[in-house]
């Protein structure tokens, strides 16, 4: 499955003017026309080591494999209170925007998410023109890396789901974080889906609490006022 949508050329000079209402309307539209295009529905919690086992048993171990993500945004945080989050893993860009219509940051750990994966649909959302390659052009419209962390990464697949282990490694601490992850191709499939995963997890004797994305975590660590910003921007939504 290719996690790719399409989004409108939105005729922009800078990020500034980027309205996320308008481009996640415009990958509605476009959802329809790409049967390729997928919608990403996962749940992250905290695996209780003693329940390690009992979960992942009689999965299926697919792979294990280390990789560097790299979050960019601008210095006034363009991009994040927006919950749009622009990635690289290995020299691979990806921006992540919701798949709902929502104006701003949300801590909801469960929004569904579409992810761009190709280079000139990045450009288009972002209203960057091609002058060399993705990272420099990136940069020169104020974009810089702010937050770097190291995954160790051990996928699974148990009963339709997918499942990532993940160990990260942030330099001076670490975090071990669990997801479980559908491909769907609907919105209207979102709601359903997550049930399905809270119950899959559940029947393991799980009980899934908020937990913060890896991200997150080392945001709340390293860079609060980011967070606290974050924070006010959902709070002025409400």
């Amino acid at each position: 499955m290719i996690k790719q949508l399409i989004c409108i050329l939105l005729s922009l000079q800078t990020f500034n003017c980027f309205n996320i209402a308008e481009c996640s309307i415009a990958v509605d539209k476009n959802l329809a026309k790409d049967t390729k295009s997928m919608i990403e529905v996962e749940v992250r919690f905290h695996l209780p080591e003693e329940k390690r086992e009992h979960f992942l048993g009689n999965a299926i171990f697919i792979s294990e494999s280390s990789f560097t993500d790299t979050y960019y945004d601008t210095q006034d945080y363009a991009l994040s209170i927006q919950d749009v989050w622009l990635r690289t893993r290995g020299s691979k860009f990806v921006l992540k925007v919701p798949a709902t219509h929502a104006n701003t940051f949300t801590f909801d750990t469960t929004s569904p998410m579409h992810e761009i994966e190709d280079e000139m649909e990045i450009r288009k959302c972002l209203g960057i023109q091609e002058k060399s390659d993705i990272k420099r052009d990136i940069e020169s419209h104020g974009y810089k890396p702010l937050y770097t962390f190291t995954s160790t990464r051990r996928k699974y697949k148990k009963d339709g789901f997918s499942i990532d282990v993940d160990h990260v490694d942030y330099k001076f601490f670490t975090y071990d974080i669990c997801e479980v992850e559908v491909m769907v191709e609907s919105k209207n499939q979102v709601q359903e889906t997550l049930q399905k995963i809270h119950s899959f997890v559940a029947k393991h004797g799980i009980t899934i609490q908020p937990i913060d994305g890896k991200l997150i975590y080392l945001m709340k660590r390293v860079n609060p006022e980011h967070f606290r910003i974050l924070q006010k921007t959902n709070d002025s939504a409400k």
